[in-house]
This record gives C-alpha cells, structure tokens and sequence, in this order.
C-alpha cells in the first residue's frame, strides 16, 4: 500500500520592501507602495484612474467643505436644518440599538459641551462604538437634521482632539473626492495624506524659475499639499492656478511639438495661379448667387482673407492644418467651396461634411 501522493503549494513571492526613496516612490503600484490599504486603493483606482502614488497625488477633491469654525452646542438651535457645522465636544454616551430596519443597528452618542447637548446617529456602523468612549474629547464635524423641536447630527465624521495639524476629517478646509464602492472618504483622506508625506516632497520641479517668477506661480510640492489640504481658500486658489498652469502649459508644448513635426513632414503643394483663383472665386459666387436668388453676390473681405492665407498654406511643401472660425451665415462654406474647387483642379479630391 502506497503512502498517498501530496503536494506542495508553491510559497508566495517574497513582497518587495516598498521603496523609501520619495521620488522612486512616485511612480511606485499603489499595491507595492506600503502605504495603508494598499490593496483596497489599488482596486478602487482602477475604477478612479489612479494606480501609482503619482497619480494618487492627482486625484484632486472635487469641492472642499469650510468646517473651520467651531459652533456652540447651545447655538445651533439657530442653525438652518441641512447646514454642515463643526464643535469641540465631550463624548457622554454611547449606545448601540436596533433601528427601524431590523438588520441595521444604529449607534446613538450624545455629544456635550459647556453650552448644552446634541445626539448624533450612525447607521450600520458599529466600529463607532469601538471608537468612542463617554470622557473622549473630539471634534466632530456633520450635517444638522431636526425632529421636530430636537437636532441631531447624522452620520458625522469626527476626530480625537489633537494638534490642529493633524485633522484631516473635521475642524479644518475639508476636500471632498470623487469615491467609488468599498472606498470611504476618511480612508482616501488618510491615504492622500500619507502619499504626499512620503512622497510629496519627492516630487521634482519641473517648471523654470523665471517661468514660475513671470506668471506668480507657487511651487509644484506646494500646490500639491494646499491642493489637498490648504490652510485657506487663498492657498488653494493658487495651488489649483499652478496645476491648471501646468495642464495647458502641457497642452501647448504637445501642439508646438506637433507643429514641428508637420513642419517636417511632407504634402505635395497646391499651387493656385491668379487665373485659376479668379475662376474659383466665379464659380462660387455664382453658386451663392443662384442659391440665394440675387443678380449679384460678392465675397466678403473676410472672406478673401481667408481664402488668402488659405491659398498660401496649401502652396507649401508641408501638410496644412487650419480652423476656420466664424459665426453661423458668415459665409465659411463658401470659403470651404473654394478649398474644394483649388483641390480639383491640382488632380486631389476632397470631402465636405456638414
């Protein structure tokens, strides 16, 4: 009798220490970066179009929520019901009970301070239990709901008291993200903060000094961390200026490069006598004349411009390219006719899409 044959499973690849290098790890896997939740933002990116730590860094709030000012308890009597407002607060007590869906448990606290009480309400999130406790001092940041004559907080977030650098959630110029399932606000906001302090200070400036001088512009590792977490609308406004700056400066360079490369590039040139130009011009007078039912149509000097400088790029020994640009009726197809009519001629063909 044999002894029964078994295998060994293969052991797993030894993961690789993630770098401790900022700039190497810009362009790091979100899942090799070490960072928290590695694996769970790595899913989540592919769906949010971010899947290194460089482009973590780019994924730019989509509003920011002002939860600076810190309200007493006893003046939100006053507050408008669906206003967002922030308190420093002693945790009183904490339940855990079943709601009106009995699947889902909610959990009550009742938050106090020297000025009076309020209650805030967590559905089918029992890890706040865990995480509160009657004597805690914390800021908590969320949206006013009334029941009548009592308000509640619902669902807010909140954060032990603690140095004012270190709130990420409350208490502070909130950036608020584009999410996606199984990816919460507060753990893209610890994230984001954690890539840029690992690596945010790693990322090269790339923009000249005279550049950044000329156009009053702040530095890229700057826009980066006011563009997440700006101590003021002025520093946001001016971070979210330079990244702006930099997309179309991009933007410009790509076109000055393709230019170039048209200039390189070669296309058989079109060469339009006077003669000929004087017969297309006829023609597409006539055309204009017969369709609007007028002895006599003459082109316009924008026109002729057009048609102008129209006629010298297609004389070139390099491919044209060129928008024409004018309001509806001002006689752009007309233009476009005798583009078609020089093409014609010269033994080319040419398409008109309308």
């Amino acid at each position: 009798m044999t002894a029964p044959r078994t295998t060994r499973r293969p052991a797993p690849p030894a993961r690789r220490p993630p770098p401790t290098d900022p700039a190497t790890l810009l362009d790091t896997m979100l899942r090799e970066s070490g960072l928290g939740a590695a694996n769970l933002l790595q899913r989540a990116g592919r769906r949010l179009g971010f899947l290194t730590v460089r482009e973590l860094l780019f994924h730019l709030p989509r509003r920011y929520d002002d939860l600076r000012e810190m309200r007493q308890l006893g003046d939100l009597v006053w507050v408008e019901e669906g206003t967002v407002v922030s308190a420093r607060v002693r945790v009183a007590t904490i339940r855990v009970e079943p709601s009106f869906r009995r699947r889902i448990q909610r959990t009550i606290a009742l938050f106090e301070d020297p000025t009076g009480t309020i209650e805030a309400t967590w559905f089918g999130r029992r890890y706040i239990e865990r995480r509160l406790f009657p004597g805690a001092e914390i800021i908590v940041s969320g949206k006013i709901k009334r029941f009548g004559r009592k308000l509640t907080l619902d669902n807010p977030d909140f954060q032990p008291v603690g140095r004012d650098d270190e709130l990420l959630h409350v208490g502070r110029i909130v950036p608020v993200y584009r999410l996606t399932a199984g990816l919460t606000a507060a753990r893209l906001r610890v994230a984001i903060r954690e890539a840029l302090d690992r690596a945010g200070n790693g990322y090269e400036e790339y923009l000249p000094g005279r550049i950044r001088e000329g156009e009053g512009l702040v530095g890229i590792v700057q826009a980066l961390e006011e563009a997440h977490y700006p101590a003021s609308f002025e520093g946001r406004d001016a971070a979210l200026r330079r990244l702006a700056f930099d997309e179309l400066f991009a933007l410009q360079l790509g076109m000055v490069g393709r230019r170039r490369q048209r200039g390189r590039d070669a296309a058989e040139p079109i060469v339009t006598d006077d003669a000929a130009d004087g017969r297309l011009r006829s023609a597409v007078t006539s055309s204009l004349q017969r369709k609007l039912d007028q002895d006599e149509v003459d082109l316009t000097s924008d026109q002729d411009a057009a048609i102008g400088a129209i006629r010298g790029d297609l004389a070139r020994p390099t491919p044209m390219l060129r928008l024409l640009q004018g309001d509806v009726g001002s006689g752009k197809t007309a233009v476009a006719a005798w583009v078609l009519g020089a093409a014609a001629l010269a033994g080319r063909q040419g398409a008109l899409l309308a």
